[in-house]
């Protein structure tokens, strides 16, 4: 149960994230920076390490950033 708990608040912590104003993107959310090629590239180092997190996780406490970048 403590897992898929961590799971879900995972997932409902990256969908508002999409939409966050973020400090490191100078106060753009990440769907407002993926607008431009700066902005992309600045996200994608962003996504990078959401992934290389995730990937040191347990493996059933990994979220799946793939949903990310298609966002």
């Amino acid at each position: 149960e403590a897992v898929a708990a961590l799971r879900a608040m995972k997932q409902r912590h990256y969908q508002a994230w999409i939409d966050a104003p973020l400090p490191v993107l100078d106060g753009r959310t990440p769907r407002e920076a993926s607008r431009t090629a700066a902005g992309r590239r600045e996200l994608a180092v962003l996504l990078r390490d959401i992934e290389n997190l995730e990937a040191r996780s347990p493996e059933a406490q990994r979220f799946d950033a793939s949903g990310l970048w298609h966002e």
